[in-house]
């Protein structure tokens, strides 16, 4: 997760690289606008000896997504930039189909991605819930209209790029999705060169 030129494509591009250095993995990389390994008739060598499924069409990144999963065999897809509601349940069908999934989308923290209706579902997305009166009184703040995370998310683990040196990373997506609409802090990463460092991730605040 993270804005334009904090490196989200580089890295994944690396990712790629490394993965596809492990012969018992296929790698698979669909490439929506030839950022990841070029415009040429073949990929970039940066990515190794991944497989490169050009996109074309912007608007056809889905569509290539699933014809990724059906036909290549692939152990791991890398995917840049999903955007569009069919882009996140392509998503979903690749996740059920046990095959990792390593993408970026655009945005600055992870309960910023929670709040979009389109992309939420990446991480579970949020519904509202009423709960019952003796549900509420066992609360703290006694509400009874709560939000709920309202579904599985499709990925595990998240990254949120600040800059090119600072990373916050989420080691387990679910957990921090029902910390955060519970109000609750999660635990989470501060990565930086040569450094981790555990921290809180903070409702409202994203760090």
């Amino acid at each position: 997760i993270g804005k334009p030129g904090v490196g989200k494509t580089t890295c994944l591009r690396e990712i790629a690289r490394i993965l596809a250095n492990d012969r018992t993995l296929n790698v698979v990389v669909v490439d929506k606008t030839c950022e990841i390994a070029g415009d040429g008739d073949t990929p970039h060598s940066a990515i190794g000896k991944a497989r490169w499924m050009p996109v074309g069409r912007p608007n056809m990144q889905h569509d290539i997504m699933r014809e990724a999963v059906e036909n290549q065999t692939p152990d791991v897809i890398i995917v840049d930039e999903i955007s569009t509601p069919q882009e996140v349940e392509a998503a979903r069908t690749i996740a059920q189909r046990g095959v990792q999934l390593i993408a970026t989308v655009h945005g600055r923290t992870l309960p910023e991605l929670i709040q979009c209706k389109e992309r939420g579902n990446l991480v579970g997305g949020i519904v509202s819930v009423t709960l019952s009166g003796h549900e509420a009184e066992r609360r703290f703040d006694k509400r009874k209209q709560v939000q709920k995370r309202a579904r599985e998310p499709i990925f595990t683990a998240a990254l949120e790029l600040h800059s090119r040196s600072m990373w916050i990373f989420h080691p387990n997506v679910k957990e921090a999705v029902d910390s955060y609409v519970e109000g609750e802090p999660s635990d989470a990463q501060m990565l930086t060169p040569g450094r981790a460092v555990a921290v809180g991730s903070i409702p409202g605040e994203g760090i």
